[in-house]
């Protein structure tokens, strides 16, 4: 059974196909869900919700799993919360070849069906992404969800965002992004900071605010968003993760040893040998470390750029997809769900 075959199980529109993988969007019960099919024979479904818990979905899975026909065949997992307070969760169906995946697909629906109508902690995101108000009339990929929009709505977003950046290319520069991500960095840094002084400890999560801190601030004050603003963010963040940790060490040293310890005596302590040398650079390290992790977490974020934001919002405008053309092949499937019409 061809990826394309697996696919057209959904009804929904293909909007994207390579060697490895077909993808698409429409709506199930509501939800918007995003499709993707592996050459593997796995059939992936993203569903966009706008409140849910892990809890719920578990139960749901345990409920699948009760189904002799569907244990090991589907999953349901809750993936990440998404942009705009989203709740994701994924559904995987494997199948061996066209028979057994029409009938896991049907009986899926049923099931999966009845078991989201039984709770009311999981919801369909049903606002449109742009304007929050209800309905909509075109699914697309937006902020790398599948989302419900309106048409006005979605051109009209793209004409503001190219306005924008076309007046952002005449009008900013770096150096105003340089200033707020130095302001932003040092306000990113005070709850590590603030966590150091009262545990002692590098409180890993609280060091990945520095490079959203600085990015944010870089954006803030208006900086042209391009790659000297991940390198600036990457190289300061570190910097400021060492700073930190110097500052947090030189407080100490001076309610040990009294006000005659400067900065410098500090920092000396780090690179000339001594009894506490090793010690202050294992926590300069842990500091440094957890900076990486923070950047690694923030890295979907701090690498966006202007010319990158244009071309997401040109991907959301030219993959959108009518609703009703998504219902009229939804229903077009279920007709021919008895007849043997894929390849």
């Amino acid at each position: 059974m061809t990826k394309e075959a697996l696919f057209r199980l959904t009804g929904f529109q293909i909007v994207a196909a390579d060697e490895k993988h077909v993808h698409g969007w429409g709506t199930l019960f509501g939800y918007p869900v995003a499709a993707r099919v592996y050459k593997d024979g796995h059939l992936e479904l993203l569903f966009t919700a706008k409140d849910g818990t892990v809890r719920t979905v578990r139960q749901i899975q345990k409920k699948l799993n009760s189904d002799a026909e569907l244990k090991g065949k589907l999953t349901i997992t809750a993936t990440e919360y998404g942009t705009q307070n989203l709740f994701l969760f994924l559904v995987t169906l494997k199948s061996s070849d066209e028979l057994e995946a029409r009938h896991l697909y049907d009986l899926m629906l049923s099931r999966l069906s009845l078991f989201l109508s039984e709770t009311e902690k999981i919801s369909p995101a049903k606002n449109c992404a742009i304007c929050d108000q209800d309905g909509g009339d075109m699914l697309t990929l937006f902020e790398g969800n599948a989302r419900i929009v309106h048409n006005s709505c979605l051109h009209r977003w793209k004409n503001e965002n190219m306005e924008k950046m076309e007046t952002k290319s005449q009008t900013a520069g770096h150096l105003q992004g340089v200033l707020g991500g130095v302001l932003g960095g040092i306000v990113g840094s005070i709850p590590a900071f603030a966590a150091l002084r009262l545990t002692n400890y590098v409180v890993w999560f609280l060091f990945a605010l520095i490079p959203l801190g600085i990015y944010y601030g870089w954006k803030l004050f208006g900086g042209k968003l391009t790659r000297i603003t991940l390198v600036f963010t990457i190289i300061y963040a570190l910097i400021l993760a060492f700073v930190v940790e110097v500052i947090d060490t030189f407080i100490i040293l001076r309610s040990y040893f009294g006000d005659w310890v400067t900065l410098q005596d500090t920092l000396e302590a780090y690179f000339v040998s001594s009894p506490v040398r090793a010690t202050l650079l294992q926590n300069a390290l842990m500091a440094l470390g957890a900076t990486l992790v923070g950047i690694f977490v923030a890295w979907r974020a701090i690498t966006k750029t202007d010319k990158g934001q244009l071309i997401e919002v040109q991907i959301a405008v030219d993959m959108a997809v009518p609703i009703s053309a998504v219902d009229r092949q939804l229903s077009q499937c279920s007709r021919n769900e008895g007849e043997n019409s894929y390849e």
